[in-house]
C-alpha cells in the first residue's frame, strides 16, 4: 500500500470512529456526496483538501501522518493457522464477511438480534488469530487487505465459492440495475491482455469503492455481487461439431482415395 493509499485508509478510518458519514463530510466540505466518494476513491485530494478534513475529525497534518504511521501494514492473504480456524468454524468467516463491508457490531446485533455474549467470543477469537484489532467501544479494525477475503485459496471461496457461483447465476437478470453480459470469441495474444487489463482495472474500481462506500450506514449499502471471468475455452458444442467436421472430412478423403 502505497503512502497516500495508507494516509487515506488512516482518514476513513477515523471518519467511521467519529461517526462522521460521507454525506456529513460532504456538508462540512460544501461539496456533493458523489464529489467526496470520488475524492477518496481516486486518491485525489489536494493539500489543502486534506487539510479541511483533518480540521473536521481535529487533526492536523503532522497528527495524521502519525497515526497512518502507527497503524500496522495489512496483510493480502492468510497464514495456515488463521485457515485451519476459519475452515473449521465457518460462522467466523461470515463475521468477516460483515466486517469487510463496514459493519459494525452494533449493527449486527441491532440487524440480526444476535447475542452480545456470543458475538464477543467470536471477537476475541478473531483479534486471537490476528485478523482484527477489537477496539474500545466494539470498533473493528481489520488486519487484511479486504480483498484477501475472496482470493481463490481464502476460506470464503473454499467452503461456500462454487456454490455461490451457481446460485448467483441462477437468475434472469433482466431488472435496470442488473447487468448479464457472456461471450466466446477468437481474439489474438494482444487483444486477450488489453481485456485482462481492463477486467483488472475494473476490480480494482470495485475495491476502491468497496473501501469508500464502507464508512456509510449499513442502510444505505446494499449486497451487490460481481463475477469477473476470462479464460481460453472452446464450448464443448462447437468442440464436438469441430470433431464431427473433422471426422467428415476424413471419410470424404479416405472414400476419394
Amino acid at each position: 500500500m502505497n503512502q497516500t493509499a495508507r494516509l487515506l485508509e488512516t482518514l476513513k478510518h477515523y471518519l467511521k470512529i467519529q461517526g462522521i458519514t460521507y454525506r456529513i463530510l460532504a456538508q462540512r466540505l460544501k461539496l456533493s456526496e458523489s464529489s467526496v466518494k470520488r475524492l477518496f476513491s481516486d486518491q485525489s485530494l489536494s493539500l489543502k483538501r486534506l487539510e479541511k478534513i483533518c480540521s473536521v475529525l481535529g487533526l492536523d497534518l503532522y497528527e495524521l501522518v502519525k497515526l497512518s504511521r502507527e497503524q500496522k501494514p495489512l496483510v493480502d492473504s492468510f497464514n495456515d493457522v488463521q485457515l485451519k480456524a476459519l475452515f473449521s468454524q465457518p460462522s467466523l468467516v461470515v463475521l468477516l464477511v460483515f466486517f469487510v463491508n463496514g459493519w459494525t457490531t452494533q449493527e449486527l446485533v441491532k440487524e440480526f438480534e444476535l447475542e452480545e455474549v456470543e458475538l464477543r467470543v467470536q471477537l476475541g477469537q478473531l483479534e486471537q488469530l490476528k485478523l482484527i484489532e477489537w477496539l474500545p467501544h466494539d470498533r473493528i479494525r481489520l488486519c487484511f487487505e479486504r480483498s484477501a477475503l475472496w482470493q481463490k485459496n481464502s476460506p470464503l471461496w473454499q467452503i461456500w465459492g462454487r456454490t455461490d457461483t451457481r446460485e448467483f447465476l441462477n437468475d434472469e437478470f433482466d431488472q435496470s440495475d442488473e447487468r448479464w453480459h457472456f461471450a466466446a470469441a477468437q481474439l489474438s495474444v494482444d487483444s486477450r491482455k488489453l481485456i485482462l487489463s481492463e477486467l483488472d482495472r475494473l476490480m480494482q474500481t470495485l475495491r476502491e469503492l468497496q473501501d469508500v462506500d464502507a464508512a456509510l450506514p449499513a442502510d444505505e449499502r446494499e449486497p451487490t455481487g460481481f463475477l469477473l471471468a476470462h479464460r481460453a475455452w472452446i464450448p464443448s458444442l462447437l468442440n464436438s461439431l469441430q470433431s464431427q467436421t473433422t471426422d467428415l472430412a476424413a471419410k470424404n478423403k479416405v472414400n476419394q482415395k
